[in-house]
């Protein structure tokens, strides 16, 4: 596992590699995409576990932080959604010079998954990964919106403060203060109206929500040969105890290593 930093030198996108520690002849690497934000604390650990997991199975695995985010450079003032699709296409090329790999492979997890879809359009993507992914933008904020509000209610009930004492504003969600432009660009994320493009796609999901079938029905339509996973969480994302709680499902995991090890039947 080695950290560095990688990119323009003025605007430094920090990664993690994790070389192949299997004896395999692997042409294909994986590019693994983080959540945002909040999430991304939440998930850490479990995408790390990912990371290694996918390594001792024999595929060398890049994981990064976009810019404005996590330890990578940027002020999130300036940061926008093409500035991490392109943030995605440095990555991969990073990882094929790294790894020598001839393929790559995508994960994503959230909003990471999001992202993961929509370079899928630009580049050519082997396998595509989406975790729990973020299909409507719209409702995503929205979301996070609600849920930034009922966690501030709840905390101003317990130490007995009213809740104007604490001005609940439209662009900040648990201290990240997020720019209307972000906010904005994020909201016409659609995935059931992106042409998604790969060899092959795994849908791996914690609840049963209608917008998940829609997207297992719209990838078949778009004859994506693929495979579908629900492994159900006793806490779903939307939820105010779910910003508790740190996301390691087993499973999920080992559905996403076990699929890049015997592929689609």
């Amino acid at each position: 596992m080695t950290p560095f930093y990688f990119g323009d030198s003025k605007k430094q996108l920090y990664g993690v590699y994790h070389p192949s520690t299997a004896h395999s002849q692997n042409t294909e690497a994986v590019l693994i995409c983080y959540p945002l934000w909040r999430e991304y604390f939440r998930t850490h650990r479990a995408i790390t576990q990912l990371a290694n997991k996918l390594a001792d199975s024999g595929f060398p695995v890049l994981r990064f932080d976009y810019s404005a985010t996590g330890d990578s450079a940027g002020n999130t003032e300036e940061c926008s959604l093409e500035q991490w699709l392109q943030d995605i296409q440095t990555a991969i090329s990073e990882l094929k010079d790294l790894s020598a790999a001839s393929k790559v492979s995508i994960v994503g997890l959230r909003f990471g998954a999001a992202l993961a879809a929509l370079i899928s359009q630009r580049t050519q993507i082997n396998k595509l990964v989406l975790w729990d992914p973020v299909v409507n933008g719209k409702s995503y904020i929205q979301n996070m919106k609600d849920m930034h509000n009922a966690y501030v209610k709840q905390h101003l009930q317990e130490v007995r403060q009213p809740v104007h004492k604490l001005l609940l504003k439209d662009n900040e969600y648990f201290g990240f203060k997020l720019p209307p432009s972000i906010l904005s660009s994020i909201s016409e994320v659609a995935l059931l109206k992106t042409k998604v493009k790969a060899n092959y796609a795994y849908l791996c999901v914690t609840e049963e929500k209608p917008e998940f079938r829609e997207l297992r029905a719209y990838l078949n339509e778009q004859k994506i040969k693929g495979a579908y996973n629900f492994v159900e969480s006793s806490v779903a994302w939307d939820s105010v105890e779910a910003l508790e709680v740190v996301h390691i499902p087993p499973a999920i995991v080992q559905g996403i290593v076990d699929f890049f090890k015997n592929g689609v039947n």
